[in-house]
């Protein structure tokens, strides 16, 4: 997969991501008690997010310059 193509998936799992968030937000309000189940999905989608914009810059810096190190080009997305 070209580099392009791997920061296309990322940006729209990044999406997804902030989609299951709101949906999140406006539910814990909702429903009596979910609030520690939404708490815990909340925070795994935070971290997931963290691990996505991470491996997004990597996928930019490394798949479009040039110069980048021979290690990195051989990465596989």
């Amino acid at each position: 997969m070209d580099p392009v193509s791997s920061v296309a998936s990322i940006i729209a799992v990044l999406q997804l991501s902030e989609a299951v968030l709101s949906s999140c937000y406006r539910f814990v309000g909702k429903v009596k008690d979910a609030a520690s189940d939404i708490d815990r999905v909340i925070h795994q989608i935070g971290y997931l997010t963290t691990i996505l914009q991470h491996l997004k810059n990597l996928a930019e810096l490394y798949g479009t310059s040039p110069d980048a190190p021979a290690s990195s080009k051989s990465l596989k997305f």
